[in-house]
């Protein structure tokens, strides 16, 4: 499907804009030649941008291809990008860069040992590392997880 998308035009966020300004519609889509499920896809993109990008690009114009002077720029990874050399993909692994969080047993054992500087890349490769068989790594994803139930952990 995005196969058939990009040969159609879409490939950058400069393509989801409008012609008159703001993100491109359902109706404009459809009117310009895509399918109702490529049309439904695009808004999915459109919905899964940043609420801060797309309150911005509801005030953009859609970019020239051959017009580079006062083009729009959004942040990514703390640079300016150009939304007419933005890629989804550029914009995909921001957003998900924005949604990770500490898991809660790290954050406990961060408060048990907390004069030590614990190497949690490190931490988490250790199963891999010394465990051939899947059930001693199991074992010991339970307990770096905190999630082997002891005695001392039921009462």
């Amino acid at each position: 499907m995005f196969t058939q998308l990009k040969t159609k035009g879409l490939q950058c966020i400069n393509d989801l804009l409008s012609t008159q300004g703001g993100l491109v519609k359902a109706d404009e889509l459809l009117s310009s030649g895509y399918t109702a499920l490529e049309s439904l896809l695009i808004m999915s993109y459109i919905d899964a941008l940043p609420t801060q990008w797309r309150k911005q690009l509801k005030h953009v114009q859609k970019l020239n291809k051959t017009f580079k002077e006062n083009e729009t720029q959004l942040m990514i990874k703390g640079a300016l990008c150009s939304i007419s050399k933005l890629k989804q993909k550029a914009v995909y692994l921001q957003l998900v860069s924005e949604i990770t969080c500490i898991p809660t047993a790290q954050k406990r054992f961060n408060e048990i040992y907390s004069d030590v500087d614990l190497d949690w890349p490190a931490l988490y490769q250790l199963p891999f590392k010394v465990a051939t068989d899947t059930v001693t790594r199991h074992f010991q994803y339970k307990i770096l997880n905190r999630i082997l139930y002891t005695e001392s952990f039921l009462n």
